[in-house]
């Protein structure tokens, strides 16, 4: 106790100065870090949007224009290939390379509201197990008039009879990009 009667007061503790203090000087090592960390999470999703536009533009450059190449024939639609992770998924092109020969199947299966996988399938047969499949485009946007809308099939020049003969593949990407890849069929007798 104090000479006053009054109970003597402990030196404990911070003053109001002292955390005013740590507060400033925390903010000011905290704020640009969090900007810095906002900043890194954009970049991060434009890289991942255009990784993934570039690897589709990748993988239909390797695969389509073989495949359209090969094909004996090719129709908007068709018959999927049966099982796989790709299958149930509303076939946009099928290309037939003949009897007993290998067919592909570009198919579209729904991901998100919205969007849709593009799977590319190989199978003996129409219809046959699937042999092969690709994950092509793993976010592509779902055409407002179908995926036949993605689809140009048209003749090839002299070729009137033969449908399918220039096919041009387009798709919008998540981001609003277009990936498209087009191929003729190899020219020899008229099929």
């Amino acid at each position: 106790m104090t000479a006053g009667g009054g109970r003597q007061r402990s030196q404990e503790g911070f003053t109001l100065i002292e955390v005013m203090l740590v507060v400033f000087v925390s903010s000011i090592i905290v704020l640009p870090l969090l900007g810095w960390m906002i900043m890194a999470f954009r970049v991060e999703t434009q890289v991942k949007e255009t990784s993934a536009e570039v690897l589709a533009e990748n993988l239909l450059g390797a695969y389509f224009g073989r495949d359209v190449v090969a094909a004996k024939s090719g129709a908007v639609g068709g018959v999927d290939c049966a099982g796989g992770e790709g299958s149930g998924g509303e076939v946009v092109l099928s290309l037939a390379a003949g009897s007993g020969a290998t067919n592909v199947v570009y198919s579209a299966v729904a991901a998100k509201p919205g969007f849709a996988q593009i799977w590319r399938r190989a199978c003996p047969g129409v219809g046959g197990l699937t042999d092969s499949e690709t994950l092509v485009i793993e976010e592509a946007a779902v055409p407002a008039g179908g995926w036949a809308s993605a689809l140009v099939c048209g003749d090839r020049p002299g070729r009137s009879a033969d449908t399918c003969g220039q096919v041009q593949l387009t798709f919008t990407m998540r981001n609003g990009d277009t990936v498209e890849a087009a191929a003729s069929r190899r020219i020899g007798a008229p099929q």
